[in-house]
């Protein structure tokens, strides 16, 4: 308890306050007409006002890398709507690509690079390519669009994953390989090729990674967590053609294990089940895996919401959780030094009530640079952002300093602070407050480079204080994410 009273008073302005751009802060628990807490409604868009259809359903984002611009693509029954969110609080819808086939409620997209990949259940489907960088010169909104270039080798798939690092997409329930693993080598955009595929269980998502946790057995391995309805199977994808099951983990508690995502240290394995709260009467829960060891996992149990929401689909990013949660909108949790989660904040987009069923929220995408947020509703889409000042305990001032934290963010195993200080003590102290780091009594004129090896990924604050007279002389905020 000393550790947390000590750091608590420093957490105002942490990683994801940004400048406000909101048109509608969250104030008094609403915004506008929409349940929230610390998190405001840049702007929203209707389902008819992106083109219409039967219903929206998952998202994405792109991020063009040299202006900066950033779009989102939001899937709907008839097709795929494109709104530039440059401006969060003046978007553009740019752009909608048809379907390639009939009207289906499940469409799925990914991007790598400077090319989208879309999917859908819809039979004869395949994939569209579509090559994002003409979106930059559209003038005439919306712009109807025409795929670049199509892929046949399966009729339809109900979700399409990309490893970004290896430039190798997978295609899960698709028409081939009983409905499992279709793997695709995408490093020409517009010709994917067929390399492997896994063919032991119908799999429902996944998610690939380059591996850089804790087993060092698999240091550097292309992994493959798939969420198979009963069970997370892992995969080892070095060898496409010789894929490797790693393990196989049923979970007794769950119904149907639907999607998940990997931790940014790579040691945990956050999942949900869109079934449990309609079958076992349970409360909304993410589930949380252990997998420092891959070939033993181990279920350490379950967050529980204070809803009865059904979970969809959920992705890490920068130490939270943001999990879309059907009625009860979007989720937010923090993610702890131990791995386990406790709330931060929400945004709830369907306003009649928080029951189980489906209806509300589809997915989420936290991913982009400007940390605005893309939530996508079956009826719409909404961009959000932190609100200012906001975290998820009592909020004090900074103070100011000229501290400088490079690189930040980081992804490696250590940091550089400025100087000079003299006979401080230097803490770290995670979302909580929690002191993670200590180091007493230090002093330097120029540089001081701080270990970071045994510190879980997410957001942190560094401080330091006057040994002699106890005045906290910096503070900065960082973020240590994943390599």
């Amino acid at each position: 308890m000393k550790m947390f009273l000590t750091c608590i008073f420093i957490l105002s302005g942490l990683f994801l306050i940004s400048d406000p751009q909101a048109q509608t802060p969250c104030e008094n628990g609403y915004a506008d007409i929409y349940p929230c807490s610390g998190f405001d409604l840049s702007s929203h868009f209707t389902l008819e006002e992106l083109g219409g259809g039967v219903k929206g359903n998952d998202c994405w984002g792109w991020t063009h890398e040299e202006s900066g611009r950033e779009f989102v693509l939001y899937c709907r029954s008839i097709g795929l709507s494109v709104v530039e969110i440059s401006d969060p609080s003046n978007p553009v819808f740019t752009a909608v690509l048809p379907s390639a086939a009939l009207e289906s409620t499940w469409r799925d997209v990914k991007v790598l690079g400077d090319y989208a990949y879309i999917v859908s259940m819809a039979e004869g489907h395949g994939m569209q390519i579509l090559e994002l960088t003409q979106l930059l010169d559209i003038s005439d909104f919306p712009t109807l669009l025409s795929e670049s270039a199509h892929y046949s080798g399966f009729s339809f798939a109900h979700n399409f994953a990309i490893n970004e690092a290896t430039q190798f997409g997978y295609a899960v329930g698709t028409d081939q390989y009983a409905e499992g693993v279709f793997i695709v080598d995408l490093d020409d955009p517009l010709q994917p090729a067929l390399v492997g595929s896994y063919d032991e269980s119908p799999t429902h998502d996944v998610q690939s990674i380059v591996y850089d946790g804790p087993d060092v057995d698999y240091i550097n391995s292309e992994l493959v967590f798939c969420f198979n309805g009963d069970n997370v199977t892992i995969l080892n994808a070095d060898d496409k053609s010789d894929i490797q099951v790693l393990s196989v983990i049923p979970n007794p508690q769950a119904v149907y294990i639907h999607q998940g995502w990997v931790s940014e240290d790579h040691s945990m394995l956050y999942y949900n089940d869109e079934q449990d709260e309609l079958f076992s009467g349970t409360n909304t829960r993410t589930f949380v895996m252990d997998i420092s060891d891959l070939n033993n996992p181990v279920n350490q149990g379950f967050f529980e919401y204070e809803t009865e929401s059904t979970d969809h689909n959920l992705y890490v990013h920068n130490g939270l959780v943001y999990a879309s949660n059907n009625s009860s909108g979007l989720r937010v949790s923090t993610i702890f030094e131990d791995g386990s989660l406790d709330s931060y904040g929400f945004f709830d987009t369907y306003v009649e009530d928080d029951a189980s069923g489906f209806t509300g929220t589809w997915s989420n995408y936290p991913f982009f640079p400007s940390k605005n947020i893309a939530v996508s509703n079956r009826d719409g889409l909404f961009i959000l952002r932190a609100s200012e000042d906001y975290i998820g305990i009592e909020n004090s001032e900074l103070i100011p300093c000229d501290l400088i934290v490079a690189p930040n963010p980081t992804s490696s195993s250590s940091i550089t602070i400025s100087g000079p200080y003299t006979n401080c003590d230097l803490s770290i102290c995670d979302l909580r407050g929690v002191e993670v780091f200590r180091m007493n009594g230090t002093s330097f004129q120029n540089e001081l480079t701080i270990d970071l090896s045994s510190i879980h990924r997410g957001a942190y604050l560094i401080r330091l204080t006057d040994v002699k007279s106890g005045e906290v002389k910096a503070i900065e905020k960082f973020i240590l994410s994943a390599k």
